[in-house]
């Protein structure tokens, strides 16, 4: 058994069809076939069974699967490092974040991180909290930036609200020019009664409750899950992204 078979035989898993996985690995069937029966052979147990023409894994086959992806993302961040160390790159970090405070802060902490490790790489992951923290849990990232709560016990934490927030958040706006320029630098919550507004949904309670403060109801059109997909959207008329953001300093 080697690092291609099992590589292989995840990607069948993945696809749940030898059709699929050989299209994907840019294999014939036959080829993909035969290593898969050459690393059930070596196992002693079938790690598939065939019902109308589709593929279903055996309880082996389910286990070889679990533990397959843990080996194989050792085996690319190894191949990783010493491909780095090819390149003079001492070390490579892995950071999970969530896209808002991509755009918002993280562009200067890892502008200055940089200039103090310049032979280091760093790639960062932008995602949900709860995908973040699956990221984390399976060794993809070395440490993630998220909002909400986690069972502390499970990690170690470190708590970056003089960072990235002050005492309380504020609001802000996105819009085409054509829409804004008349606003000026601030805009009050009645300026935006009716506006149409694109909000990401974790935000979505805070900032009805911001509107309620003044007795108006945001004319939410949509929601997105990142600032991102928001941003796009607005980008195409079709409404205002808003945002809580740390004050600015």
């Amino acid at each position: 058994m080697d690092i291609r078979q099992i590589s292989y035989f995840s990607t069948i898993y993945e696809e749940n069809s030898m059709t699929a996985a050989a299209e994907k690995l840019h294999l014939s069937q036959p080829t993909l076939s035969s290593q898969l029966k050459i690393l059930e052979e070596e196992l002693g147990f079938p790690l598939f069974e065939r019902r109308n023409r589709k593929l279903f894994p055996t309880e082996e086959g389910r286990l070889l699967y679990e533990n397959a992806k843990n080996l194989l993302n050792h085996y690319d961040s190894l191949m990783q490092t010493f491909q780095d160390l090819k390149e003079g790159v001492y070390d490579t970090l892995h950071i999970g974040c969530i896209c808002s405070l991509v755009i918002l802060a993280f562009p200067d902490i890892i502008t200055d991180y940089r200039k103090q490790n310049p032979r280091c790489k760093v790639h960062v992951y932008e995602n949900n909290t709860a995908n973040l923290k699956e990221l984390l849990d399976e060794g993809k990232i070395d440490l993630c930036i998220i909002k909400g709560n986690f069972d502390s016990s499970l990690y170690c934490s470190l708590s970056l609200d003089g960072i990235f927030q002050s005492e309380r958040d504020c609001l802000a706006a996105a819009g085409l020019p054509e829409y804004l320029d008349s606003f000026g630098d601030s805009i009050s919550f009645a300026r935006l009664k009716g506006v149409p507004l694109i909000v990401q949904r974790t935000h979505e309670a805070a900032l009805r409750n911001a509107f309620g403060v003044h007795n108006l109801i945001p004319n939410i059109t949509s929601s997105h899950e990142n600032i991102i997909s928001a941003l796009s959207w607005s980008g195409h008329g079709m409404g205002w992204p808003l945002c809580l953001t740390a004050p600015p300093a």
